[in-house]
Protein backbone atom coordinates (compact mmCIF):
# COMPACT_ATOMS: atom_id res chain seq x y z
CA UNK A 1 0.00 0.00 0.00
CA UNK A 2 2.84 2.32 0.92
CA UNK A 3 4.52 1.51 -2.36
CA UNK A 4 1.32 2.24 -4.25
CA UNK A 5 0.93 5.53 -2.38
CA UNK A 6 4.51 6.49 -3.21
CA UNK A 7 4.01 5.68 -6.90
CA UNK A 8 0.82 7.70 -6.99
CA UNK A 9 2.52 10.67 -5.30
CA UNK A 10 5.43 10.42 -7.75
CA UNK A 11 3.03 10.40 -10.66
CA UNK A 12 1.24 13.49 -9.32
CA UNK A 13 4.55 15.33 -8.83
CA UNK A 14 5.61 14.43 -12.38
CA UNK A 15 2.27 15.67 -13.71
CA UNK A 16 2.66 18.92 -11.80
CA UNK A 17 6.20 19.34 -13.15
CA UNK A 18 5.04 18.66 -16.70
CA UNK A 19 2.20 21.17 -16.28
CA UNK A 20 4.63 23.74 -14.92
CA UNK A 21 7.02 23.07 -17.81
CA UNK A 22 4.17 23.42 -20.29
CA UNK A 23 3.23 26.72 -18.68
CA UNK A 24 6.81 27.99 -18.92
CA UNK A 25 6.97 26.92 -22.56
CA UNK A 26 3.65 28.62 -23.24
CA UNK A 27 4.87 31.81 -21.57
CA UNK A 28 8.03 31.68 -23.64
CA UNK A 29 5.99 31.26 -26.81
CA UNK A 30 3.79 34.21 -25.84
CA UNK A 31 6.86 36.33 -25.09
CA UNK A 32 8.32 35.38 -28.44
CA UNK A 33 5.08 36.24 -30.22
CA UNK A 34 4.88 39.59 -28.42
CA UNK A 35 8.48 40.30 -29.32
CA UNK A 36 7.80 39.49 -32.97
CA UNK A 37 4.70 41.69 -32.92
CA UNK A 38 6.70 44.58 -31.41
CA UNK A 39 9.36 44.10 -34.07
CA UNK A 40 6.70 44.19 -36.81
CA UNK A 41 5.15 47.32 -35.33
CA UNK A 42 8.57 48.92 -35.10
CA UNK A 43 9.23 48.06 -38.73
CA UNK A 44 5.85 49.52 -39.72
CA UNK A 45 6.64 52.68 -37.76
CA UNK A 46 9.98 52.98 -39.54
CA UNK A 47 8.23 52.53 -42.88
CA UNK A 48 5.69 55.21 -41.94
CA UNK A 49 8.51 57.52 -40.87
CA UNK A 50 10.29 56.97 -44.16
CA UNK A 51 7.00 57.53 -46.00
CA UNK A 52 6.42 60.72 -44.03
CA UNK A 53 9.93 61.95 -44.78
CA UNK A 54 9.37 61.15 -48.46
CA UNK A 55 6.11 63.09 -48.38
CA UNK A 56 7.92 66.09 -46.91
CA UNK A 57 10.62 65.77 -49.54
CA UNK A 58 7.92 65.63 -52.22
CA UNK A 59 6.32 68.71 -50.67
CA UNK A 60 9.66 70.50 -50.76
CA UNK A 61 10.12 69.49 -54.40
CA UNK A 62 6.64 70.75 -55.23
CA UNK A 63 7.30 74.09 -53.54
CA UNK A 64 10.64 74.35 -55.35
CA UNK A 65 8.90 73.74 -58.67
CA UNK A 66 6.31 76.43 -57.95
CA UNK A 67 8.94 78.92 -56.85
CA UNK A 68 10.95 78.18 -59.98
CA UNK A 69 7.85 78.89 -62.07
CA UNK A 70 7.47 82.24 -60.34
CA UNK A 71 11.10 83.18 -61.04
CA UNK A 72 11.10 86.57 -62.79
CA UNK A 73 13.80 85.38 -65.17
CA UNK A 74 11.39 82.73 -66.47
CA UNK A 75 8.06 84.54 -66.25
CA UNK A 76 7.74 88.29 -66.89
CA UNK A 77 6.38 90.34 -64.03
CA UNK A 78 5.48 94.02 -63.86
CA UNK A 79 5.67 95.68 -60.47
CA UNK A 80 2.21 97.06 -59.65
CA UNK A 81 1.82 96.44 -55.93
CA UNK A 82 3.57 97.52 -52.76
CA UNK A 83 5.03 94.25 -51.55
CA UNK A 84 5.58 92.57 -49.20
CA UNK A 85 2.40 93.25 -47.29
CA UNK A 86 2.56 93.11 -43.48
CA UNK A 87 1.15 90.50 -41.14
CA UNK A 88 -0.86 91.92 -38.25
CA UNK A 89 -1.46 90.13 -34.98
CA UNK A 90 -5.18 90.55 -34.12
CA UNK A 91 -4.61 90.73 -30.37
CA UNK A 92 -7.87 92.47 -29.46
CA UNK A 93 -9.95 90.17 -31.65
CA UNK A 94 -8.36 87.16 -29.96
CA UNK A 95 -9.13 88.66 -26.55
CA UNK A 96 -12.76 89.26 -27.58
CA UNK A 97 -13.04 85.60 -28.58
CA UNK A 98 -11.93 84.36 -25.16
CA UNK A 99 -8.20 84.96 -25.08
CA UNK A 100 -5.36 82.40 -25.32
CA UNK A 101 -7.29 79.86 -23.26
CA UNK A 102 -10.08 79.60 -25.85
CA UNK A 103 -8.77 81.10 -29.08
CA UNK A 104 -5.64 80.41 -31.12
CA UNK A 105 -3.48 83.27 -32.30
CA UNK A 106 -5.02 85.19 -35.24
CA UNK A 107 -2.63 86.54 -37.85
CA UNK A 108 -3.94 88.63 -40.76
CA UNK A 109 -2.03 88.98 -44.03
CA UNK A 110 -2.82 92.56 -45.08
CA UNK A 111 -3.10 92.23 -48.85
CA UNK A 112 -5.61 95.08 -48.71
CA UNK A 113 -2.49 97.26 -48.48
CA UNK A 114 -1.06 96.39 -51.91
CA UNK A 115 -2.08 99.95 -52.92
CA UNK A 116 -3.00 99.21 -56.55
CA UNK A 117 -6.45 100.66 -57.21
CA UNK A 118 -7.05 101.14 -53.45
CA UNK A 119 -5.56 97.74 -52.68
CA UNK A 120 -6.45 94.08 -52.76
CA UNK A 121 -4.94 90.64 -53.31
CA UNK A 122 -5.70 90.64 -57.07
CA UNK A 123 -2.69 92.91 -57.55
CA UNK A 124 -0.49 89.83 -57.14
CA UNK A 125 -2.10 88.13 -60.14
CA UNK A 126 -2.16 91.28 -62.24
CA UNK A 127 1.60 91.76 -61.93
CA UNK A 128 2.05 88.59 -63.99
CA UNK A 129 -0.99 88.99 -66.21
CA UNK A 130 -0.14 92.52 -67.31
CA UNK A 131 3.47 91.53 -67.96
CA UNK A 132 2.30 88.55 -70.00
CA UNK A 133 -0.03 90.82 -71.98
CA UNK A 134 2.88 93.12 -72.80
CA UNK A 135 5.08 90.14 -73.69
CA UNK A 136 2.42 89.07 -76.19
CA UNK A 137 2.16 92.51 -77.74
CA UNK A 138 -1.28 93.29 -76.31
CA UNK A 139 -2.48 96.87 -75.85
CA UNK A 140 -5.96 96.28 -74.38
CA UNK A 141 -6.93 94.37 -71.25
CA UNK A 142 -10.37 92.77 -71.23
CA UNK A 143 -11.91 91.06 -68.23
CA UNK A 144 -15.29 90.19 -66.73
CA UNK A 145 -17.03 90.26 -63.39
CA UNK A 146 -19.94 91.67 -61.43
CA UNK A 147 -20.69 95.38 -61.68
CA UNK A 148 -18.96 95.96 -58.31
CA UNK A 149 -16.09 93.55 -58.98
CA UNK A 150 -12.88 94.26 -57.07
CA UNK A 151 -10.92 92.37 -59.73
CA UNK A 152 -12.38 94.56 -62.50
CA UNK A 153 -11.56 97.71 -60.54
CA UNK A 154 -7.96 96.60 -60.03
CA UNK A 155 -7.61 95.54 -63.67
CA UNK A 156 -8.69 99.03 -64.72
CA UNK A 157 -6.11 100.53 -62.34
CA UNK A 158 -3.39 98.19 -63.64
CA UNK A 159 -4.16 99.13 -67.24
CA UNK A 160 -4.00 102.79 -66.30
CA UNK A 161 -0.55 102.35 -64.75
CA UNK A 162 0.68 100.24 -67.66
CA UNK A 163 -0.56 102.68 -70.30
CA UNK A 164 -3.03 100.17 -71.77
CA UNK A 165 -6.65 100.35 -72.80
CA UNK A 166 -9.17 98.48 -70.63
CA UNK A 167 -12.62 97.17 -71.40
CA UNK A 168 -14.70 95.65 -68.61
CA UNK A 169 -17.66 93.38 -69.35
CA UNK A 170 -19.71 93.62 -66.16
CA UNK A 171 -22.89 91.86 -65.17
CA UNK A 172 -25.57 93.91 -63.42
CA UNK A 173 -28.97 93.11 -61.97
CA UNK A 174 -30.40 96.43 -63.25
CA UNK A 175 -30.18 98.14 -66.63
CA UNK A 176 -28.70 101.31 -65.13
CA UNK A 177 -26.68 100.52 -61.99
CA UNK A 178 -25.72 103.44 -59.76
CA UNK A 179 -22.42 105.08 -60.69
CA UNK A 180 -20.86 104.44 -57.31
CA UNK A 181 -18.30 102.25 -55.60
CA UNK A 182 -16.12 100.15 -57.88
CA UNK A 183 -18.12 101.08 -60.98
CA UNK A 184 -17.29 104.74 -60.38
CA UNK A 185 -13.63 103.88 -59.88
CA UNK A 186 -13.64 101.85 -63.11
CA UNK A 187 -14.71 104.99 -64.97
CA UNK A 188 -12.19 107.18 -63.15
CA UNK A 189 -9.39 104.78 -64.14
CA UNK A 190 -10.42 105.22 -67.76
CA UNK A 191 -11.96 101.81 -68.41
CA UNK A 192 -14.72 101.30 -70.98
CA UNK A 193 -17.64 99.39 -69.47
CA UNK A 194 -20.04 97.03 -71.24
CA UNK A 195 -23.00 95.94 -69.14
CA UNK A 196 -24.52 92.47 -69.39
CA UNK A 197 -27.94 91.72 -67.84
CA UNK A 198 -27.97 89.19 -65.05
CA UNK A 199 -29.71 85.87 -65.67
CA UNK A 200 -30.61 85.73 -61.99
CA UNK A 201 -32.04 88.79 -60.21
CA UNK A 202 -30.33 87.67 -56.99
CA UNK A 203 -26.89 87.11 -58.54
CA UNK A 204 -24.70 89.19 -60.84
CA UNK A 205 -24.12 86.32 -63.26
CA UNK A 206 -24.80 86.71 -66.97
CA UNK A 207 -24.03 85.37 -70.44
CA UNK A 208 -20.93 87.45 -71.09
CA UNK A 209 -19.03 85.20 -73.53
CA UNK A 210 -20.64 86.69 -76.65
CA UNK A 211 -20.01 90.24 -75.44
CA UNK A 212 -16.35 89.44 -74.70
CA UNK A 213 -15.97 87.96 -78.19
CA UNK A 214 -17.49 91.11 -79.71
CA UNK A 215 -15.13 93.35 -77.71
CA UNK A 216 -12.14 91.26 -78.85
CA UNK A 217 -13.21 91.69 -82.49
CA UNK A 218 -13.69 95.44 -82.03
CA UNK A 219 -10.26 95.90 -80.49
CA UNK A 220 -8.61 93.86 -83.23
CA UNK A 221 -10.40 95.91 -85.91
CA UNK A 222 -9.03 99.14 -84.45
CA UNK A 223 -5.50 97.70 -84.39
CA UNK A 224 -5.25 97.21 -80.63
CA UNK A 225 -4.36 93.63 -79.77
CA UNK A 226 -6.58 92.39 -76.90
CA UNK A 227 -5.60 90.26 -73.93
CA UNK A 228 -8.49 88.53 -72.16
CA UNK A 229 -8.08 87.97 -68.43
CA UNK A 230 -10.36 85.28 -66.93
CA UNK A 231 -12.81 86.31 -64.24
CA UNK A 232 -10.91 87.00 -61.02
CA UNK A 233 -7.60 86.72 -62.88
CA UNK A 234 -7.67 83.00 -62.20
CA UNK A 235 -5.32 81.36 -64.68
CA UNK A 236 -2.03 79.50 -64.84
CA UNK A 237 -0.29 82.86 -65.20
CA UNK A 238 -2.24 84.65 -62.50
CA UNK A 239 -1.67 81.96 -59.88
CA UNK A 240 2.04 82.74 -59.92
CA UNK A 241 1.23 85.82 -57.87
CA UNK A 242 0.16 83.58 -55.03
CA UNK A 243 3.26 81.42 -55.34
CA UNK A 244 5.27 84.54 -54.62
CA UNK A 245 2.81 85.42 -51.88
CA UNK A 246 3.35 82.02 -50.26
CA UNK A 247 7.11 82.52 -50.31
CA UNK A 248 6.60 85.97 -48.81
CA UNK A 249 4.37 84.54 -46.10
CA UNK A 250 6.90 81.83 -45.27
CA UNK A 251 9.64 84.44 -44.92
CA UNK A 252 7.48 86.54 -42.60
CA UNK A 253 6.48 83.55 -40.47
CA UNK A 254 10.11 82.59 -40.00
CA UNK A 255 10.61 85.68 -37.83
CA UNK A 256 10.70 84.90 -34.07
CA UNK A 257 8.03 87.54 -33.37
CA UNK A 258 5.50 85.50 -35.35
CA UNK A 259 6.03 82.26 -33.49
CA UNK A 260 8.35 79.22 -33.62
CA UNK A 261 5.61 76.63 -34.28
CA UNK A 262 4.25 78.39 -37.38
CA UNK A 263 7.79 79.16 -38.46
CA UNK A 264 8.74 75.47 -38.23
CA UNK A 265 5.71 74.47 -40.29
CA UNK A 266 6.43 76.92 -43.08
CA UNK A 267 10.14 76.16 -43.06
CA UNK A 268 9.19 72.54 -43.68
CA UNK A 269 7.37 73.38 -46.91
CA UNK A 270 9.71 76.16 -47.91
CA UNK A 271 13.10 74.74 -46.90
CA UNK A 272 16.00 76.16 -48.80
CA UNK A 273 13.98 78.59 -50.98
CA UNK A 274 14.01 81.87 -49.02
Amino acid sequence: VNLADQLEQGSEQKSEQETEADGIASDAEEDEAEGQQRAELSADAREEEVSSDQALDDSDDGMADLLDRADQSKQPRRSLAQLPTPIHDAVRLRAALGGPARCPRILIKRDDLTALGLGGNKARKLEYLVADAHANGAATLITTGAVQSNHARMTAAAACLAGMRCVLVLTATTAAPALAGNLLLDRLYGAKVRLVPSVDPMLAVGQDEAVVAAVVAEEESRGSKPYVIPVGGSSGIGVLGYVGGTAELADKLSLPIIGPQLAAHFKTIHKGHH
